[in-house]
């Protein structure tokens, strides 16, 4: 009880990795011949599951505004044993109509499930005119990256088919993601109606396009060799391309702002370097900002980031 105590406080409390709590409780338990050797796989993927499920759920920073209108909880995806929701943010004052949009993505990992993380975001960019929604999407180990994937595609279409309801223009759709919500966000503007990436959750016949995006700390996924992501989840050659932003560019992608961190030791800079490069072979319109002296959070706790994304947002959009 002790020990379980532990672990539960330790994730509660935590600010940033909680698997370091998992291992000293699954290690106790072994030693107190409370779990079978042949268990312990399972038991890790369980525990990683509710450490999350107890990860702080708290906005990314403070921001409030009474300019904008709420729509909570709005269902966007039905899987069998799962429904998505997202959170709409309308601007009482449009810098257009019908209203441009943005699709916000939080990172964690792809283990991790807080719509809330980016809400602040959502209200910052409704504050500026701009319609905004914050997604929840499946996480690992209980889905794979690509199942991730089709979540932010189904977001994608769910708002383009209920566009006409909330004043929204359906062809003026962008994105904003923080590392890994980074990376899908990176998916959406290089790989446009992609069938294998598409998914099956919700408009299966509406358009997954995006018209420009921006990516705080994005892993690029550039295959030279086995790629660390790769690696990390256990993907195939195919599915490495496929997930792949990098490997992904082409001439019809869409328009992309990437700011890193210099000192980012989660998502390494070169990550976005890379990606820029891609962006310039094919000729496709992409900015890069780097943030000196800043690691991989450089967007928590204040609005530089979502500052210089709303600009870019407002111009292309």
């Amino acid at each position: 009880m002790e020990a379980r105590q532990e672990f539960f406080i330790g994730v509660s409390q935590c600010k940033e990795d909680p698997e370091e709590f998992g291992e000293p409780f699954v290690e106790f338990c072994m030693k107190n011949n409370l779990l079978k050797t042949k268990d312990v796989e399972a038991w890790e993927r369980v525990l990683t599951i509710l450490s999350y499920e107890l990860y702080a759920n708290m906005p990314i920073f403070e921001f409030s505004t009474n300019q904008v209108i709420e729509h909570r909880s709005l269902v966007y995806a039905e899987y069998p044993n799962k429904k998505l929701e997202l959170d709409l943010f309308i601007p009482k004052t449009p810098v257009s109509e019908p209203i441009p949009i943005v699709v916000c993505m939080h990172g964690g990992g792809y283990v991790v499930n807080r719509r809330i993380w980016f809400e602040p975001f959502a209200q910052y960019l409704a504050s500026k005119g701009l319609a905004a929604v914050t997604i929840d999407y499946r996480k690992i180990p209980a889905v794979t990256i690509k199942e991730c994937i089709y979540d932010a595609k189904a977001a994608v279409r769910w708002v383009r088919a209920n566009a006409e309801a909330y004043g929204i223009d359906p062809d003026r759709i962008g994105a904003l993601g923080a590392s890994a919500g980074a990376h899908a966000v990176a998916l959406l503007a290089t790989t446009g109606n992609v069938p294998e990436l598409e998914g099956d959750g919700c408009n299966s016949v509406v358009s997954s396009e995006i018209k420009v995006a921006v990516g705080f700390a994005t892993p690029a996924n550039k295959l030279d060799g086995q790629s660390e992501s790769a690696t990390r989840y256990g993907l195939s050659p195919e599915e490495a391309r496929l997930l792949s932003p990098y490997e992904n560019v082409s001439s019809s992608s869409a328009p992309m702002f990437l700011i890193h961190g210099e000192d980012d030791d989660v998502v390494e800079p070169q990550n976005s370097q890379d990606l820029y490069d891609r962006y310039k072979e094919f000729g496709v319109h992409v900015e890069l900002k780097w943030i000196p002296g800043e690691d991989h959070g450089f967007y928590e706790g204040t609005d530089m980031a979502i500052e210089m994304a709303s600009e870019f947002f407002i111009k292309h959009l």
